[in-house]
């Protein structure tokens, strides 16, 4: 379990959450177990970044098998609560994030009629429950 913001890896991903960054390394940073899980089905890996007490067993388990039926098992590292504070830019981490690295080919944005731009997108559950709502 890595514990400390001074090891290099952690340092590498924070720097992600700048542009300049996801450029040179053409890497940038997923968020969320639905996100992680989505990524791992379709794109290529680097790192799976778990809190452990952050997430349940059971979430822990279901990451572990997708990443061990795409053979990603090894990228899975795990850090202290502190460290995976440091390194997400959510309001409410899920603890659970990972490296997805940027694909070489180009898209053709021309041939979709519609495309969507999602940013700063939150669980809404997790506002609803924190305003209460009742």
């Amino acid at each position: 379990m890595i514990t400390s913001k001074d090891n290099d890896l952690v340092k590498r991903i924070k720097s992600l959450s700048q542009g300049k960054f996801r450029n040179k390394y053409k890497e940038y940073i997923v968020e969320g177990i639905k996100m992680t899980l989505e990524a791992l089905n379709y794109a290529e890996i680097s790192n799976i970044v778990i809190c452990e007490k952050m997430v349940s067993d059971e979430d822990k388990a279901v990451i572990r098998d997708s990443a061990t039926k795409k053979e990603q098992e090894n990228s899975i590292i795990y850090v202290s609560e502190a460290v995976f504070n440091y390194l997400s830019d959510t309001v409410s981490p899920q603890g659970v994030l990972c490296i997805v690295k940027i694909p070489s080919q180009k898209i053709d944005f021309s041939k979709y009629k519609t495309i969507f731009v999602l940013d700063n997108i939150q669980d809404p559950r997790k506002s609803w429950h924190n305003n209460s709502y009742s």
